[in-house]
């Protein structure tokens, strides 16, 4: 098989979509050849049967050149797929599916977003597939969804032996664009009743993540006066954007990672730090059922400061033995649900179905 897929970005370095490279690698295992066509390109390790093809972003910015390249691209390699791949961008389906249905090529999009947008929906009409993580992940009537788990690569996250005895300090972890809608508020906050109210002070709370519009470096601004308002600046650390292939280890460092983003299926940050053994306190309900008897302590009213507090609160008390309990229960639902080569394996599975 051969296949065509299309991107937003093919580079390491990129913060939140450098772990694609790791998903062109596990789809080049299974293709006689695979084209990566995307909006832009950075640095990449990939094997000898992957060509990569950049639309010029890291050129600089113009849409006529990108429409130019992106159909020069798709006409000139048509002989050299067999089906395409789309991932988190819809555009390139209502760009290219009428060609591709005319070459009778199989379409899968890839998308898992709290809101489905217009453009996925459009684009729901022309594809052949739509994969997404759960139910909960693409939320549109359609029966070409399939639920294939997140692609987590889980023998890279996963956990490290660490004498918890031994730490000075519990560290609390976050990972995310800065930006309203993940609801930094409510951490900090809850973070002030933690340290001021319950006396709690040996924790170190890490923000790794980085604004993008304007709007968000006002909410950023926002918070760092609520935190030197509360008088937390001891507490917490601003990382700044980390790319996804370095976040391993801040991961493995840590103890807990919290996660405020209520809507939506399965996280990937929350995945992969269930992967690397931490307790994650979320106020997302559909991981409820997979965390059993943990659900009570970890899962949160979503907005509500007190309740975060006092989840956080009861994790910094629990005693190794309860620690691992957790890590086993979470990472083998990671490995069995959510791990990265089984998700191409199924993926592979519906494009040669018929």
């Amino acid at each position: 098989m051969k296949l065509l897929i299309c991107n937003e970005a093919t580079d390491l370095n990129y913060p939140s979509l450098g772990f694609f490279v790791g998903w062109i690698a596990e789809f080049a295992k299974h293709c006689e050849q695979v084209t990566v066509i995307s909006l832009g390109v950075g640095e990449y390790d990939l094997p000898g049967n992957v060509k990569v093809l950049s639309l010029g972003k890291e050129e600089g910015r113009n849409r006529i050149k990108y429409l130019y390249r992106f159909y020069k691209y798709i006409f000139s390699e048509r002989h050299n797929y067999d089906a395409v791949f789309v991932h988190m961008n819809p555009i390139y389906v209502l760009l290219g599916g009428v060609f591709w249905k005319i070459l009778n090529k199989k379409i899968g999009l890839w998308y898992a977003h709290v809101r489905v947008s217009a453009l996925a929906k459009i684009a729901s009409n022309f594809v052949t597939y739509i994969f997404s993580p759960s139910e909960a992940s693409f939320v549109h009537f359609s029966n070409k969804i399939n639920k294939v788990g997140h692609g987590i690569d889980t023998q890279r996250f996963k956990p490290l032996a660490v004498d918890s005895s031994k730490k000075d300090k519990m560290r609390i972890i976050t990972i995310g664009r800065i930006t309203p809608v993940k609801d930094l508020d409510t951490l900090i906050e809850a973070l002030n009743i933690l340290a001021n109210n319950f006396n709690i002070k040996n924790f170190e709370f890490k923000i790794i993540g980085e604004p993008l519009a304007q709007t968000d470096w006002e909410y950023q601004k926002k918070l760092k006066n609520i935190i030197h308002k509360y008088d937390l600046n001891e507490y917490i650390v601003w990382a700044g954007g980390i790319p996804n292939k370095d976040t391993v280890k801040y991961y493995q460092e840590s103890d807990i990672f919290v996660n405020l983003q209520a809507g939506g299926g399965y996280g990937k940050s929350v995945l992969e730090a269930m992967a690397c053994g931490l307790v994650c306190i979320i106020c997302s309900p559909v991981y409820a059922d997979m965390l059993g008897g943990f659900a009570e302590e970890t899962v949160f009213k979503p907005g509500f400061s007190k309740d975060l507090a006092h989840k956080i609160k009861a994790v910094l008390g629990w005693p190794p033995e309860k620690y691992q309990d957790y890590q086993n229960i979470a990472r083998t639902f990671v490995v069995k649900n959510h791990d990265r080569d089984n998700l191409i394996s199924k993926i592979f599975c519906y494009y040669k179905s018929e």
